[in-house]
């Protein structure tokens, strides 16, 4: 009877142990700052057309450089696939050709143009000069008549979009400006592109 008594307070002592909780922070050492779940980055929100915002109001001349200092963040938020350089309080937006036109040469809908004509819609104290590139291979006469094409077909698309039509030009400028120096005739991707180098315009 004796033993069955202490078996019965050592069994209660057991349970007693493992139903108590934990104080936060008595029990258990703290997880050091290098061991804790990092959260990760937020993705840039989807577009679907809707117009990014810049900052509103009139753009004067001492504003420039915060101004674009705005868009290239947006820019660089949103847009995939691209390089976006700044030049002074100019920016340019390099497209590889594979992600503007099909292999037919018609030009890809959505892609790039749906965020790219997001941002500028919200930022319209801008202008685009929308140059198309090539490379070396083929008549130089043919390559300069076929970047102008390339260059017109994406200022209308950007246009069509809805960025203001006053606000954008384009030229081709054929198998000049050669990001990858080549010799005559041969082919390379790195050279066919489209470069779209966008400038603040002052004003109300």
């Amino acid at each position: 009877m004796r033993l069955s008594s202490l078996a019965a307070l050592a069994l209660a002592a057991v349970l007693s142990a493992c139903s108590t909780t934990p104080r936060p922070g008595g029990d258990y050492p703290p997880v050091p700052p290098s061991q804790r779940p990092v959260a990760p980055k937020p993705a840039a929100p989807p577009l679907h057309g809707a117009v990014i915002p810049g900052p509103p109001g009139p753009l004067a001349s001492a504003q420039i450089g915060n101004y674009m200092d705005s868009l290239e963040t947006t820019l660089r938020r949103h847009l995939r696939g691209v390089v976006v350089a700044r030049q002074g309080d100019n920016i340019d937006v390099v497209i590889p050709n594979t992600a503007v036109f099909t292999p037919e040469g018609e030009i890809i809908s959505g892609g790039v143009f749906d965020p790219l004509a997001a941002i500028l819609r919200g930022y319209p104290h801008t202008v685009l000069q929308v140059g198309a590139y090539t490379d070396t291979w083929g008549p130089a006469d043919r390559n300069l008549a076929l970047t102008g094409q390339r260059a017109h077909a994406v200022a209308d698309a950007l246009v069509r979009a809805g960025v203001p039509a006053s606000h954008v030009s384009a030229q081709g400028f054929g198998e000049t400006h050669l990001r990858v120096a080549t010799a005559d005739d041969r082919k390379e991707p790195r050279n066919r592109r489209i470069e779209i180098v966008i400038k603040a315009r002052a004003g109300a």
